[in-house]
């Protein structure tokens, strides 16, 4: 049977913490609320009970979630069945089951078949990697435990530094300065990006600030929110907050035995979004280009028809020659943009032609994760950020979606030439007769330039989140953050 994983749930929960309202400590980035099924099914039984009552407690976790075989991938690669289901009273290897891998097995159980959770068990600053893949057959397989003895491996460079090594835009502390953990996540990011997908950050600053804006808290109060990409049609940036090192209780990314922080696809994930919606900023920029042009081409025609007599005949029939050669270089080149501002419209609808081509290869509905299913966009920036952590993971789970990035089709069309006029406008400008009137722009193009204004100039947030909507001039946040775990649905 193919094995298909959907995603990595990295979530374990510490069993210290499960009772905090405030802290989230689900796959799902849930409070303890949405997580007291769990507890009252038995997953609170498993990771607490003492070591002679565990067996037991698994047992009855196992039968309520259809679990029919656990098996133990040893350091070797060899499957050691340890308990199935058609001996249930066979718990010999279930004794050998410590507390910290029955945390890994508690938060498996409670995914999706076909899932994968890579779970960091225990405190301090030795503890134990493990990934569970709950199969498609209600096997729950996973990996002896990996110690875990540095799990923040990057040096934690200062911001000046780390632009000079990663050839990056401004790295900014807003109201509060970024620690050293965060530092070293921050780095550890950046690192695993190719030297293409970081000059698209070149613009886009990354700011810490100390907590996502109010109303997007108010919206989501279940969701931890560790960063945001939002931008207002001609700036973008990359937020990230306080709460970004909570990410990694419990949780890593990448194999067990190269973890990853969970917060550094926080991070990936954001700029995911970037690469995605770069286009979009750079049309913003043209639109801006283009009405700066307009005002000089009004300016130039008024000083023309004001001036005319002032000039001999041969002049003024070259300068409205110029003029007019350029009025048709810009009808053109707003035709362009008009056409560029239908496909701002409908990336703020319906996703970026990045995104949008990823979704032809992994359509939304069979997203990599849990959070995937949300929108197009975050789709693809979650799929990307697992890429760039945990390719064998996105392998596993898509090996179309492997190929998509391993093919570099996200990087496909960033940073295009300037539109060029139309050939039939080409060439230098001729003379005409003094009586041809100079002409200023129309109400046509003005209209025209208004209707890409308001198409451009949109703007939104995606926080490891969703789609754009369209929210008029200013920046505004209507999109959900990161969840505080990825979970990983199966293919179809």
């Amino acid at each position: 049977m193919k094995r298909t994983f959907a995603m990595v749930s990295v979530a374990v929960l510490a069993a210290a913490t499960w009772g905090c309202s405030t802290t989230s400590t689900g796959a799902t980035g849930l409070s303890y609320a949405a997580w007291r099924p769990v507890i009252q099914a038995g997953g609170w039984r498993a990771v607490t009970a003492g070591d002679a009552q565990r067996p037991a407690a698994l047992v009855d976790l196992f039968a309520a979630r259809g679990i029919q075989r656990l098996v133990m991938v040893s350091s070797t690669g060899v499957d050691l069945e340890v308990w199935t289901a058609a001996a249930p009273d066979d718990q010999d290897g279930l004794r050998m089951v410590s507390r910290d891998t029955a945390q890994a097995l508690v938060q498996a159980a409670w995914g999706v078949p076909g899932s994968e959770h890579d779970v960091l068990t225990g405190r301090g600053e030795t503890r134990d990697a493990i990934t569970v893949f709950f199969e498609l057959d209600g096997t729950l397989r996973y990996t002896a435990p990996t110690t875990v003895t540095k799990l923040y491996r990057y040096p934690a460079l200062s911001s000046p530094l780390m632009r000079r090594r990663f050839g990056v835009g401004e790295i900014k502390n807003v109201n509060r300065a970024f620690t050293k953990v965060e530092l070293q996540t921050l780095g550890e990011a950046l690192s695993v990006l190719s030297p293409t997908e970081r000059s698209v950050l070149l613009d886009v600053p990354i700011r810490h600030e100390h907590a996502a804006p109010a109303e997007v808290q108010a919206r989501t109060p279940n969701l931890i929110i560790g960063g945001l990409y939002t931008w207002d049609g001609r700036n973008r940036w990359i937020e990230i907050y306080d709460r970004l090192e909570g990410f990694d209780d419990g949780r890593f990314i990448g194999e067990p035995d190269d973890p990853h922080p969970m917060s550094t696809m926080v991070i990936v994930h954001e700029v995911g979004h970037a690469i995605a919606r770069r286009n979009l900023l750079l049309i913003g920029r043209e639109y801006d280009a283009l009405v700066a042009e307009q005002d000089d081409i009004n300016r130039t025609a008024a000083m023309l028809n004001r001036d005319r007599a002032a000039f001999a005949p041969r002049e003024f029939a070259r300068r409205v020659a110029e003029h007019n050669h350029r009025l048709r270089r810009f009808e053109a080149r707003r035709r362009r943009l008009e056409h560029n501002a239908r496909r701002v419209k409908a990336a703020l609808e319906e996703g970026s032609d990045i995104a949008r081509a990823f979704a032809e290869v992994v359509p939304v509905d069979d997203a990599i994760t849990e959070y995937g299913h949300f929108s197009v966009e975050e789709s693809f920036a979650d799929a990307f950020a697992l890429y760039k952590l945990d390719p064998a993971a996105l392998r596993r789970a898509s090996p179309a979606a492997h190929r998509f990035f391993r093919d570099e089709r996200h990087l496909e069309g960033l940073d295009p030439p300037p539109p060029k006029a139309a050939t039939a406008q080409a060439g230098p400008p001729r003379p005409t007769d003094r009586a041809e009137m100079v002409m200023s722009l129309d109400e046509h193009t003005l209209a025209g330039l208004d209707q890409v204004a308001r198409a451009v100039h949109a703007g939104g947030v995606c926080r490891a989140g969703r789609a754009l909507v369209p929210v008029g001039a200013s920046a505004a946040h209507d999109d959900v953050g990161s969840l505080s775990s990825v979970e990983v649905r199966p293919g179809r």
